[in-house]
């Protein structure tokens, strides 16, 4: 017979056992849920992507790129990293599939990009990579850029700029205005950076760093005032058609608030000393008029007009010669918009039914 002291031990290992059966039923409950994945999925979905999980290291880049891109649109949040670090490393291993495999990538940071921020120094630009694979880590890099690693990413990209290669350059120079425009904080390291390029030997490289500067002086105009009139004082030594039409379009003074009234004494002395840099700036301007780019002398006629507006007497001889150099230009458009200004300003004093139209359609007002 058994005493109640040995009853009691059997009893106290029955249920020792039972609890250590019941941790292991709950320890197999986790691990099969977290398996199956969540509550909403059909089990032949969850079938698909347990199956096809090991695939992410097969050695056919191919099937690693349709299996990442199968398990990016139809896996569970918590499983993406996996898939993400995958595609990463076929790509850096890889360089006959690297092309296709950012390709993708691309298209995929475009709407995830917090799964791609831990792999932000994986896309640094390396100098055996083409010029199609380097504009195309340039996108991955300005779209997971953060606070963070916003000053890594910029000493990365003023490097570029010292490439021999102006097609790579004038690339780094998108990066860095899309860059700045996401995060104004670094805005004006951003442009002091392509103020120096504005300078370049190359007519195309200074044209795109003034381009960029010019959209990122429209964010916060005020803050780059000093930036766009040193941009004026160097219009004579920039060849470009682009950036000559870039910087002649800031002296229009579109830049500011319309609203004059209500602004500070220092920023109306300010507004004055740009307003009589521009006037001096298009003087030299219209001597070399015939000689101008297309473009460039549609954007002298505009500017000259949006001056006329802010100061008649100021303005109106040199919107005399302005308009008397276009009638006579061998372009048929530009003889044709020489009409339309006239009409809408008529400094030489002929009779016009529209000019009080003149500001709002020049000024989309």
């Amino acid at each position: 017979m058994l005493c109640r002291s040995d009853e009691k031990d059997s009893d106290s290992d029955n249920d020792s056992s039972d609890d250590e059966k019941a941790k292991k039923k709950a320890s197999k409950a986790q691990a099969s849920a977290a398996t199956r994945g969540p509550d909403w999925m059909d089990e032949d979905h969850r079938l698909l992507l347990r199956c096809t999980r090991p695939l992410l290291q097969s050695q056919n880049s191919g099937v690693v790129m349709a299996v990442a891109a199968l398990h990016f649109y139809l896996s569970p949040a918590n499983d993406l990293p996996k898939v993400v670090r995958a595609l990463v490393f076929t790509a850096h291993n890889k360089p006959e599939v690297r092309h296709v495999v950012l390709k993708n990538i691309c298209t995929m940071v475009s709407t995830q990009p917090l799964l791609f921020q831990p792999h932000f120094n994986a896309f640094f630009v390396h100098p055996r990579d083409t010029l199609e694979v380097r504009g195309l880590k340039l996108e991955i890099l300005t779209h997971i850029v953060t606070s963070e690693n916003a000053p890594t990413l910029l000493r990365e990209l003023q490097a570029y700029l010292r490439s021999s290669n102006h097609k790579f350059v004038e690339l780094t120079i998108r990066a860095i205005g899309r860059c700045a425009a996401i995060m104004p904080q670094i805005a004006s390291v951003c442009i002091r950076s392509l103020l120096e390029l504005s300078l370049h030997p190359s007519p195309t490289v200074a044209s795109e760093a003034v381009v960029v500067i010019r959209a990122l002086v429209q964010q916060n105009p005020k803050e780059h005032i000093v930036v766009v009139m040193r941009l004026m004082r160097r219009l004579d030594q920039l060849v470009a058609p682009e950036a000559r039409a870039a910087v002649i379009w800031l002296a229009g003074g579109e830049i500011f608030e319309t609203d004059a009234e209500n602004i500070k004494a220092s920023d109306k002395e300010i507004r004055e000393k740009f307003f009589e840099l521009s006037v001096q700036m298009m003087r030299r301007v219209v001597k070399g008029f015939c000689e101008e780019h297309e473009m460039t002398k549609q954007q002298i006629i505009n500017t000259s007009c949006k001056m006329y507006i802010q100061d008649p007497m100021r303005m109106a001889p040199t919107l005399k010669i302005v308009f008397a150099l276009a009638a006579a230009d061998v372009s048929v458009d530009m003889r044709d918009r020489v009409r339309i200004y006239r009409a809408l300003f008529p400094v030489d004093g002929k009779p016009s039914k529209v000019k009080q139209y003149g500001d709002s359609i020049l000024l989309c007002n």
